[in-house]
């Protein structure tokens, strides 16, 4: 009875979460990408191998011995099929060899292409759920045109002037795509290469791609004057793109200034608007001294960081926090997830870090924190519920269709994982916990902070599974600063 109290007064928390609207403008920027989206059933991945008899299963094999951060050959593109589906990972890396992507092209005749990058998927759901909202990429060709709300408005600059125009009225003809390839597999299919045999043990994509020359993703000279500007104009931005280094990754004194040029362009962007709140989606840098120059940069002007539990335990390591790190691979969990996000946040020095998990999400906030923690929790709740409905049918999901979402129950596995939690933090903290209000409020406070877990939604046949973490974390940050209906 007790079990079932709480997990009403979660339900009860959830549906007043889908009541929230939103208030105001959202800036999303820098990659905004074109997708190329492969099923990749059992089938498709027999056809793989059999239309390739020249690949060798030793060298699949031996490249499976260490995480994979580049892609050379077809065997290293087969062992990164392979080291997603065997651990259900999501994953991202670099093609080194632009022939490779035309091999591709062969070998996955049946794609769909589908907007993507985490600047494009964001500014896109944040105007589907009813935000202004601004995107800026340093790119725009037709093909992403295509595929984003005509609703979304881009900054430009004419006679010297800053004009927020139709996204569509500003595309550049002779801009390139960038298009990485997305591979989607489903939870339970069993894959038979002949030389292993795999069952995934959870849905998700690996995401393959390429860099186009010389694009460095930050704002245009020709914008930079008019940022301050710019600024003013919005409440709350989320940043992402610049783990691909600049236009020049691999020569570190310019990698150094394009991280440096970026930084001052964000300082730039808030200058005359303190109240504007900027997130930074994490996504994997090729190298780790790069991550280390990237986040040790970018995030002096951040308040936010959004990341999985996958990659925390990278980042982690990154920084030396091997220990950590080692924990939530060996045995994840909120609590190891949370040492692991406070570690980071103190290095980071952000004051929010949201690590969104299958089935429960754990944020660490910095004290004092701005927004009331109810209003938080609630946030959250909001992105579990737009990221169910995302899960449910796919595309980009509105207020109006979002109540629907409250038909998936919050996952047991958050229910357990709140009073593993609260165990835990008693018995490794010393911390006098009010059990019962924390069950009830996934809200607890210490001394120089405070830990949110906050039960999610799990939709166990997602029909798409890229930009999920991006839903999350955005839709919930959004509606924390400009969510003005049901507040608490």
């Amino acid at each position: 009875m007790k079990d079932l109290s709480i997990k009403q007064a979660w339900q009860t928390h959830l549906e007043s979460a889908i009541g929230l609207s939103w208030n105001g403008t959202t800036f999303s920027g820098f990659n905004a990408n074109v997708d190329i989206v492969v099923s990749l059933t059992p089938q498709v991945v027999r056809n793989l191998i059999s239309s390739n008899p020249s690949l060798n299963p030793a060298k699949i094999q031996k490249r499976l011995t260490d995480p994979l951060k580049s892609v050379r050959s077809p065997e290293d593109f087969i062992a990164l099929l392979l080291e997603g589906l065997r651990g259900g990972k999501s994953l991202f890396v670099i093609c080194e060899t632009p022939p490779l992507m035309n091999w591709l092209k062969k070998m996955f005749p049946e794609t769909e292409h589908k907007l993507g990058g985490q600047a494009g998927i964001i500014s896109n759901q944040m105007s589907f759920l009813g935000a202004r909202s601004l995107l800026y990429s340093p790119i725009l060709s037709p093909q992403q045109a295509a595929v984003m709300n005509p609703g979304i408005l881009y900054p430009s600059v004419q006679e010297n002037r800053l004009h927020l125009q139709p996204l569509h009225s500003c595309v550049k003809a002779d801009d390139p795509t960038h298009s990485p390839w997305v591979f989607e597999y489903r939870k339970n299919e069993c894959y038979d290469l002949g030389f292993m045999k795999i069952i995934t043990p959870r849905a998700n994509r690996i995401i393959l791609a390429s860099k186009i020359p010389n694009l460095g993703l930050n704002f245009a000279p020709k914008l930079k004057p008019h940022l301050t500007e710019l600024g003013v104009e919005c409440q709350v931005g989320f940043v992402a793109g610049y783990h691909l280094g600049g236009p020049e990754p691999e020569n570190p004194y310019a990698r150094r200034k394009y991280f440096q040029e970026s930084l001052n362009a964000l300082r730039l962007f808030r200058s005359k608007n303190p109240a504007l709140k900027i997130h930074l989606e994490y996504v994997p840098a090729k190298e780790r001294e790069m991550e280390l120059e990237m986040l040790s940069t970018i995030t002096q002007q951040i308040d936010s960081f959004g990341i999985n539990e996958i990659e925390i335990a990278k980042v982690l390591d990154s920084f030396g926090f091997q220990k950590l790190a080692q924990e939530i691979r060996e045995n994840e969990r909120a609590y190891a997830l949370y040492e692991g996000a406070y570690a980071l946040k103190e290095k980071l020095g952000v004051e929010r870090i949201h690590v969104h998990n299958l089935g429960y999400y754990v944020l660490v906030l910095s004290k004092p924190y701005p927004s009331p923690l109810e209003k938080v929790r609630q946030a959250c709740l909001f992105g579990s519920a737009v990221n169910a409905r995302k899960a449910l049918h796919g595309g980009f999901v509105t207020l109006e269709e979002l109540p629907e979402a409250a038909i998936v129950p919050l996952s047991s596995l958050g229910f357990q994982q709140l009073q593993v939690f609260a165990k835990e933090l008693q018995e490794k903290r010393a911390h006098t916990l009010d059990l019962s209000q924390f069950m009830n409020t996934g809200i607890a406070e210490l001394d120089d902070h405070y830990v949110i877990l906050v039960p999610a939604q799990v939709v166990a046949d997602p029909v798409i599974t890229v930009g999920m973490g991006d839903t999350i974390s955005s839709a919930s940050y959004a509606t924390e600063i400009i969510g003005i209906k049901g507040e608490v």
